[in-house]
């Protein structure tokens, strides 16, 4: 490895160290150890778009959340020029149904103070899935 190399992956490692004793808490009315199952797949189970969507490019980033017994995957789509974030549901976790984007930039600057950034503030305290 050349000197800056190695430098970029010093800074690299670095940069996750505040992240190196990150632990989930068990999840709640659960056994201390819980037994975890896991089948391989040959396909991811939620795919890119095809070409011309949202998400073309890349489909990443899940955050599954459950409620009211169904699936629900927030998930980062790319279509080569912007990065939004799509919504798609599931009822077993392996067959997703894609609903579209939930959140994307808007496309023109904005000079709202609530929305520079990388923070928006709400005076709503919840939201509802």
């Amino acid at each position: 490895m050349r000197p800056a190399s190695v430098a970029s992956l010093l800074f690299l490692l670095a940069g996750c160290a505040r992240y190196r004793d990150f632990t989930l808490p068990p999840p709640a009315e659960s056994p201390s150890n819980p037994e975890f199952h896991w089948t391989v797949l040959p396909e991811p189970v939620l795919r890119r778009g095809q070409p011309g969507e949202w998400d073309s490019v890349d489909a990443l980033n899940p955050s599954v959340v459950l409620h009211d017994g169904k699936l629900y995957n927030f998930y980062s789509g790319y279509d080569g020029r912007v990065w939004r974030t799509g919504l798609a549901t599931s009822a077993d976790g392996v067959h997703w149904v894609k609903h579209g984007p939930v959140l994307e930039p808007d496309p023109a600057p904005s000079s709202n103070p609530l929305l520079t950034r990388g923070k928006v503030t709400t005076s709503r305290p919840t939201a509802r899935l």
